[in-house]
């Protein structure tokens, strides 16, 4: 398992096959990670780039509600619920489908401010305040070969 932070936040459309450019130390060490493990001969590997997670006990939002002068308002949102994380590993795991690197989050990317917003107001919490004097700087993650090659259909969308 790894992180779609492997990619930099350089505001384009994001597939396997974007050269990884991260642009943190954790995004740097999983890509060293990755690397590691697809040169092992010793046994199979698929590198799964998951987006941020969500769960019916965890959402971003708790984490943000209240805060004030967030980055990136109009950066597009790249987030996976748990279900379809665990769907996703084990759909590779049963159809032995290795040697391999996945993107995985929902096609659902509306802008941090909105969606975070949106979740709450529905959840009851207090907004976050976003900085709208800087640029945003983020990435669009697209999981379209996970859905073709691998045939998975997201069962969370994020709505």
């Amino acid at each position: 398992m790894s992180s779609t932070a492997v990619y930099s936040d350089d505001n384009t459309i994001i597939t396997e096959a974007t050269k990884p450019q991260p642009d943190s130390e954790s995004g740097r060490q999983l890509l060293e990670a990755e690397t590691l493990f697809q040169n092992n001969t010793n046994f199979k590997t698929t590198a799964v780039r998951f987006g941020g997670l969500i769960g019916d006990d965890r959402h971003p939002i708790k984490f943000l509600a209240g805060k004030q002068n967030l980055e990136n308002p109009e950066a597009p949102i790249n987030l996976i619920h748990q279900t379809d994380c665990i769907g996703v590993l084990e759909s590779i795991i049963q159809n032995d489908f290795f040697g391999e690197i996945f993107n995985a989050v929902t096609s659902f990317h509306p802008t941090r401010k909105n969606y975070y917003t949106q979740k709450a107001l529905e959840l009851n919490l207090p907004l976050p305040e976003f900085e709208t004097n800087q640029p945003s700087f983020g990435k669009t993650i697209l999981s379209t070969k996970l859905e073709t090659v691998l045939n998975y259909s997201f069962k969370k969308h994020l709505l």
